[in-house]
This record gives structure tokens, C-alpha cells and sequence, in this order.
């Protein structure tokens, strides 16, 4: 008796890691993925939630905690979105 196999083919694109850009913070929209990264080299990612309009309050859901915070444009920290 044959055993048949499903061959695993993944799309091109699931093979490609995103390049990250930063972007001035008025120019960031609702739904943008983005990197978020601390002096120290602490990386995490979310999704913007809502911005005012000059960028200087950005509220982000984070994707390791699935919580809601907001960066302040002194907070320290860079925001870049997928290139």
C-alpha cells in the first residue's frame, strides 16, 4: 500500500523577514505595524492603535502583551513600520 506525502511549499513571501524604516512619527496610521526599540536594545512590536495628528502621542496594542499603551514622542523610544 502507497502512502501519499503532501509536499510543503511555503510562499515567497513567508520566507522574506520584513525590513524596518523609521518614519516621522505625524506619518504612522491606524492599523501600521510597527517596531518598537528602547535605548537599551529592547525590541517589541505592536500595532498602531491611534496617533494624534503631529505624532507626539502614539498609542500602541502590543503584540507580546496584548495591551494598550502610549509613548509619548520624549519617551526614548524609535517606532519604525515594515519597508
Amino acid at each position: 500500500m502507497a502512502i501519499e506525502t503532501a509536499s510543503l511549499e511555503l510562499p515567497p513571501q513567508s520566507l522574506v523577514r520584513p525590513h524596518w524604516r523609521s518614519v516621522s512619527r505625524d506619518a504612522l496610521a491606524e492599523g501600521q505595524d510597527v517596531r518598537i526599540t528602547d535605548g537599551g536594545g529592547y525590541v517589541t512590536y505592536g500595532t498602531i492603535d491611534c496617533a494624534t495628528p503631529d505624532g507626539s502621542l502614539v498609542w500602541i496594542v502590543l503584540k507580546d502583551l496584548g495591551e494598550r499603551r502610549i509613548f509619548h514622542r520624549n519617551d526614548g523610544v524609535t517606532l519604525e513600520i515594515s519597508a
